[in-house]
């Protein structure tokens, strides 16, 4: 195959010719595609920064279980684990892909599950995460994934929880998971394989722990469609911190506060979030849901066809947001256009609670600007890099 620029080696990623896909019955260029790696994904999304790959993705899956629901089984009964979405709350994610739910759960279940993970707070192991290529510890978090063969023991609760409820709580929101932005099918209902699920409990020391923008889904090899976080801190006070913040592409962050049996719901490959640093201790978990069909070839290669106007937008600046914005293809681009937010959040994750040291934490930053030169600097991507920067109301993004 014919490449443009440098070589991929020893790069995060580049932008380079790999293949010609099929799109719409035309063949068009990958000018930033997203590939795997190791097992990872990597080229041009940012790596996993929100947490290791899970079993359902590729990474373990020859050691843990998985959750699964009974191939072909009918939609499950609603969940009396959690209650059903609002119409208001389902609009939100129809539209935005990301809702707010406050008392997800019956309280009496919250407060089990609080009180079991304070106690079992020793048995969660440091949080790891993967930045080109290399994993690297993020100070002052801790988990337990409840696949590690310890997590029964360790957490009975949270552990029949997972087992016996959380299928059913995926199939609930599945229900309110529809239209333009939810293509793929999720839960027992979902067509094709059984949907895997996984869940984590994590705590958060509360000593500037962070975490920086990213997508639960970066790409291949990675099926996570739906994430669902629920929140466990009855004290919580505005200063405490630790809010997550929804950053929809080209639009302003929405910033939540991560108060007691507070769930947010959003879709795994397209809603760009971070959690802001935590100044008192925090918990929550989080649920993944997998479907079979994320991350299809029209989801992961960003062609020439996406670039000017044509079947995909208008091609003025407004146009290439509003498309972006609904597509899974803003992972191809979200390290530039966010280079400035991401480079302050990896500092402030890398540095919290003790830090990893100064040597690690310039690595990772010249890691993550030099991704984000090679696009600024490609002839098709550049400029439309800058018309999305007009878009957005603010001047390009450069390192300075």
């Amino acid at each position: 195959s014919k490449r443009e620029g440098t070589s991929r080696r020893g790069r995060v990623w580049d932008i380079c010719i790999v293949h010609a896909v099929d799109v719409g019955g035309q063949r068009h260029t990958p000018i930033a595609p997203l590939e795997t790696r190791g097992g990872a994904a990597t080229s041009t999304s940012f790596d996993s920064i929100g947490d290791e790959p899970p079993p359902s993705s590729g990474a373990g899956a020859e050691e843990m279980a998985r959750a699964e629901s009974p191939a072909g089984a009918p939609p499950a009964a609603p969940s009396a684990a959690a209650r059903t979405l609002t119409p208001e709350e389902a609009d939100a994610l129809q539209r935005d892909g990301f809702c707010v739910v406050d008392d997800f759960l019956p309280a009496d279940l919250a407060a089990g599950l609080l009180a079991e993970a304070r106690r079992a707070a020793p048995e969660m192991a440091p949080h790891q995460w993967v930045f080109g290529g290399a994993k690297l510890p993020k100070p002052g978090i801790h988990e337990l994934d409840m696949h590690h063969p310890r997590a029964e023991s360790a957490m009975p609760m949270f552990h029949r929880f997972f087992m016996e409820d959380v299928p059913g709580v995926v199939d609930q929101v599945a229900r309110a998971a529809s239209g333009p932005l939810w293509p793929h099918p999720l839960g027992r209902a979902a067509t094709g394989p059984p949907a895997a699920v996984s869940l984590k409990v994590q705590r958060n020391e509360g000593l500037g722990a962070c975490f920086p923008l990213h997508h639960d889904n970066p790409g291949p090899p990675s099926k996570r469609a739906l994430t669902v976080v629920v929140y466990l801190n009855p004290e919580w006070e505005p200063g405490d911190g630790g809010e997550i913040e929804f950053v929809p592409f080209g639009a302003a962050p929405v910033r939540v506060a991560p108060l007691f049996n507070r769930a947010v719901v959003f879709r795994s490959d397209l809603v760009l979030h971070g959690v802001e640093p935590a100044h008192a201790e925090r918990f929550c978990f989080t649920v993944w849901a997998d479907s079979p069909g994320v991350n299809g070839p029209s989801e992961c290669n960003l062609t020439s066809s996406h670039v000017g106007a044509g079947a995909h937008h208008d091609g003025t600046p407004d146009g290439l947001v509003r498309f972006f914005r609904s597509s899974p293809l803003q992972r191809c681009l979200a390290r530039s256009v966010y280079r400035r937010e991401m480079s302050d959040g990896l500092r402030k994750c890398l540095t919290a609670a003790g830090g990893v040291g100064e040597r690690a934490v310039d690595t990772v930053l010249k890691a993550h600007n030099a991704a984000a030169d090679s696009q600024l600097g490609h002839p098709l991507l550049g400029p439309m890099l800058a018309a999305i920067d007009e878009a957005m109301g603010r001047a390009p993004a450069t390192d300075g």
